[in-house]
C-alpha cells in the first residue's frame, strides 16, 4: 500500500485509485513535484472538500487544520496576492493558487482546476483541455464561471 494511499486517499473515502505519473520506469521512476496525479473527477472534488473543511473528511481530521492554513496562505511577499505578476491577482501556497477572497484552487496544466469556496461551501472541478499550457484569458473566464455558479448556488 502507498503511502498516499494509507494516510490520504483511503481515510478521506475517495472512491477509485489514483495514481501518479513518474518521470521513468516503475522500478526507477519518480513521482515529480507539482503535479501529475491521476484521480477520478468526484475524488479532486472529495480532495477539495477536505480542504475547505480544515482538512477533515468523514468527521476524521485527515491532515492538520494547520497544515490546510498554511498550504493556503501566501508565506512570503513573493508570492503574495499581485505579487506574482503584473496583472495577475492571485497568490501562491503550498501547490495551491490563493485569491483574495479566501478561495483557493489547484490547477493543472492546460486547464484542470479543483476551485474550493471554503465559505461557501462549495468546491467546483474542471477537467477539460485547452490548445496550449496557460491561456489566460481562458483561465480568467473560468473564474468568472466558477464565481457565476457560486453566486447561482446562493
Amino acid at each position: 500500500m502507498s503511502y498516499l494511499e494509507k494516510r490520504l486517499w483511503l481515510p478521506a473515502g475517495m472512491e477509485f485509485q489514483a495514481s501518479w505519473i513518474i518521470d521513468g520506469p516503475e522500478d526507477i521512476g519518480r513521482e515529480m513535484a507539482g503535479g501529475m496525479l491521476a484521480a477520478a473527477l468526484r475524488d479532486y472534488g472529495r480532495y477539495g472538500l477536505m480542504m475547505s473543511r480544515s482538512g477533515q473528511s468523514n468527521n476524521t481530521q485527515i491532515v492538520s487544520g494547520e497544515w490546510v492554513r498554511k498550504a493556503t496562505t501566501a508565506d512570503r511577499a513573493a508570492v503574495d496576492y499581485g505579487n506574482l505578476y503584473e496583472g495577475y491577482d492571485l497568490g501562491y501556497g503550498y501547490q495551491w493558487w490563493l485569491f483574495p477572497n479566501g478561495r483557493f484552487e489547484a490547477q493543472g496544466i492546460y486547464d484542470q482546476f479543483v476551485y474550493v469556496a471554503p465559505q461557501d461551501d462549495v468546491v467546483i472541478v474542471k477537467l477539460s483541455y485547452w490548445p496550449e499550457p496557460w491561456v489566460d484569458d481562458m483561465e480568467f473566464e473560468s473564474y468568472a464561471f466558477f464565481d457565476a455558479v457560486i453566486a447561482a448556488l446562493k
